[in-house]
């Protein structure tokens, strides 16, 4: 008798157990696609703003950093200039000294 009984304990156990994955299971499959869902809708979703007053307020940072840019990339421009225009005299001036 508390053979049997040890054995339907175990059974009931194992029984518990595959239940509970598969309930995890059937959650993890709804839940995902699910979540995945509502996350790209808020990041698609998009919303107006409205200032009062001057906008400047809001768009002078932009300004600023896209003239920083600009700048940075005539910077860059006038170095590479440079750079070739140097490689171009010493390139030159050694086949003047040869001939």
């Amino acid at each position: 008798m508390r053979k049997e009984q040890i054995i339907t304990t175990t059974n009931n156990n194992q029984m518990e157990e595959k239940g509970m994955k598969q309930r995890f299971i059937h959650f993890k499959r709804k839940f995902v696609p699910a979540l995945s869902g509502a996350i790209m809708g808020v990041m698609l979703m998009s919303t107006t703003c409205f200032a009062a007053g001057g906008t400047s307020a809001v768009t002078q940072p932009l300004e600023n950093l896209k003239t920083l840019v600009i700048a940075v990339i005539g910077a860059v421009g006038v170095i590479i200039l440079a750079k070739m225009l140097w490689n171009l005299h010493r390139h030159t001036s050694s086949r003047i000294h040869l001939l």
